[in-house]
C-alpha cells in the first residue's frame, strides 16, 4: 500500500528549501492519495454494510 507520509514530509522539505512548485506537487499527490484511500474504505464499508455506512 502506498503511504502518503513520505510525500507529505518531502513536500514540506521542498518548500523550506525553496522548491515551491515541487513541494506543492508532492502535497497534491499525497492529498489525492489520502482522498482515494478514504473513498475506497468508505465505498467498501458501504458495499459490505460495515460501520453502519449506507451508500
Amino acid at each position: 500500500m502506498l503511504v502518503p507520509g513520505f510525500p507529505l514530509i518531502n513536500s514540506v522539505a521542498d518548500v523550506l528549501k525553496g522548491y515551491i512548485n515541487m513541494g506543492i506537487a508532492r502535497f497534491v499527490m499525497a492529498s489525492l492519495l489520502t482522498l482515494a484511500t478514504c473513498l475506497g474504505i468508505v465505498a467498501v464499508g458501504g458495499i459490505l454494510d460495515i460501520f453502519g455506512a449506507k451508500l
